[in-house]
């Protein structure tokens, strides 16, 4: 049954205390009074707890914890506490965690988010409760916090040397990471397919230990194929005490470009044999074309250097491809083996190609001496009679020419003397003829022949020289003509005396038939020598 209390008033949260109107025993009114009034209900609620956050700039980075605090004031036997996030209160789960006080105190609870992300920031607050009389009364809620979220650090970029993102084998290879703006305190990493880079003895990671920190470099002085791959990199930045990461940079691909191509030698002459006097003449060839080379040659594995004897020819036009060693005068220290290389300019460093392959060069002496023979053996030859000289080679060759000396002088075929050189195989004997020898063609004889090599003309060495004299009556002295015409007169005188001598001896004349003017013939019949008138004879 309803009961009616005398100053009742509507104004909402207060309650009417007059005393109603129908009589009451004293016991029944002591009943309703408790009944109506319990015990403690005219106590105030437990006062405002307050909240806190950490971190405490109230920016929760994204990815760290956010942890928020709420402690009531004093003590109490038992409280229970309750979080709110936008004013709906939040449930512990996998992604939240409360944890209640558990201490004598029972003042402080904790709202925990191992993990802060987009639904982590909002308005929170919070409230307890506390046990009276076995009922639990709530306090008023603490003030409110606006807690915002936080991205991570901004990404940092990566750059390469060289800007080719091509790491020359044996040369460094050098990684930059740039963080934007200025930070306190920042420690960076770098990255190969996605594990972290140690320093160490191929690696040198320089960090930023001045303003504005904001560069780190990673080096590694001599790439090689563990070089090449992705690389990324990220920086840590010190907020509220913790290390925030940022979000890693974009990631780069470095390859590894082995040296330039290996260039080609070639040697002129192409036997390789260098003919001792005559020029040598090398040949390096690069592949392909590029801005800008330079070359270098040596010799057992030193570089030569240009000089007087020695001459370096550089290519000073496109394709750049190609420079030349040449040596005018080959000799006893151009044999040995040669090589060659070249280096390219890349992103502004040489880089050497490997070396040619190795080209052996052997010195070559001139052709062997020939022989020189003539006919007559005696080398002694009569004048107006043929001479002839006959310069023989000591084996067969391709092609050859010769050559024949007088007194060291070539001579040269002409009306008086003939040369018949070989046109046929073994073309080893070539002929100086004389048809009819005088004072010229007496004199100190020589010969040589020439063989093609690598079209040149290399010379022998010349013949061993022979002597020839001429034999014949002009060249006698004139007192020894003198006294042969002498001897052979007297010879002459001598005979006719012979002659009259036996005549007389024999006493006659000798008749001689002479032919008559009418035509018979007379005779002389011989007169003895007694009746001969010597006046008459």
């Amino acid at each position: 049954m309803p009961v009616e209390y005398a100053g009742s008033h509507s104004a909402k949260g207060t309650v009417n205390t007059a005393v109603p109107q129908t009589a009451l025993s004293l016991p029944n009114m002591a009943v309703q009074i408790l009944t109506l009034f319990p015990h403690g209900s005219s106590q105030r609620p437990p006062a405002e707890p307050t909240l806190s956050v950490d971190p405490p700039s109230r920016e929760a980075n994204e990815g760290h914890p956010l942890v928020v605090t709420c402690t009531a004031p004093g003590h109490a036997a038992e409280r229970r506490f309750h979080f709110y996030q936008h004013g709906a209160e939040i449930e512990a789960g996998s992604e939240t965690h409360i944890t209640e006080p558990d201490t004598e105190a029972r003042n402080v609870a904790v709202l925990s988010i191992p993990l802060a992300d987009t639904n982590s920031f909002g308005e929170y607050s919070c409230g307890y409760e506390e046990k009276d009389s076995g009922r639990w009364i709530p306090s008023t809620r603490s003030q409110a916090v606006m807690v915002t979220l936080k991205g991570p650090p901004a990404e940092p970029t990566l750059s390469v040397d060289p800007p080719s993102r091509e790491a020359n084998e044996g040369h460094p290879l050098i990684i930059t990471c740039t963080a934007p703006g200025d930070a306190a305190e920042r420690r960076f990493h770098f990255y190969q397919q996605g594990a972290e880079l140690e320093a160490g003895a191929e690696k040198h990671i320089a960090a930023p230990d001045t303003p504005p920190r904001n560069v780190a470099v990673l080096s590694i002085p001599r790439a090689d194929t563990n070089s090449s791959g992705e690389y990324s990199c990220e920086y840590e930045e010190k907020d509220s005490g913790r290390w925030i990461p940022s979000t890693r940079s974009l990631a780069v691909m470095v390859t590894l470009k082995g040296p330039p191509a290996e260039p080609t030698l070639s040697v002129d002459p192409p036997s390789r044999e260098a003919n001792e006097g005559h020029p040598l003449v090398f040949t390096c060839t690069a592949p392909g074309h590029t801005a800008e080379r330079r070359f270098h040659f040596y010799q057992h594995g030193a570089e030569i250097e240009a000089g007087s004897e020695t001459h370096i020819t550089e290519p000073d036009t496109p394709p750049w491809n190609v420079a030349v060693l040449s040596i005018p005068r080959a000799d006893t220290n151009s044999s040995g083996e040669y090589s060659c290389g070249y280096e390219e300019k890349d992103s502004g460093r040489w880089i050497p190609s490997t070396r040619s392959q190795a080209v052996m060069v052997t010195l070559k002496g001139p052709p062997a001496k020939p022989t020189l023979s003539v006919d007559p053996p005696s080398r002694e030859v009569n004048e107006g009679h043929p001479l002839v000289i006959t310069c023989t080679a000591p084996w067969d060759a391709a092609e050859r020419r010769f050559h024949f000396y007088q007194h060291g002088s070539e001579i040269k075929a002409g009306s008086k003397t003939h040369i018949t050189t070989p046109d046929t195989p073994p073309r080893n004997v070539a002929v100086l003829s004389i048809p009819r020898a005088d004072s010229n063609s007496s004199g100190e004889y020589s010969c040589g022949y020439e063989e093609k090599d690598s079209g040149r003309w290399i010379p022998s060495t010349r013949s061993q020289a022979v002597m020839v004299t001429l034999k014949g009556v002009t060249s006698l002295p004139i007192p020894l003509v003198a006294g042969a015409a002498a001897g052979v007169l007297a010879l002459v005188l001598l005979l006719l005396l012979l002659c009259l001598c036996v005549r007389k001896r024999k006493g006659s004349r000798w008749s001689i038939n002479r032919t008559k003017k009418d035509g018979s013939i007379g005779s002389y019949s011989p007169i003895p020598l007694a009746s001969m008138n010597p006046d008459t004879f």
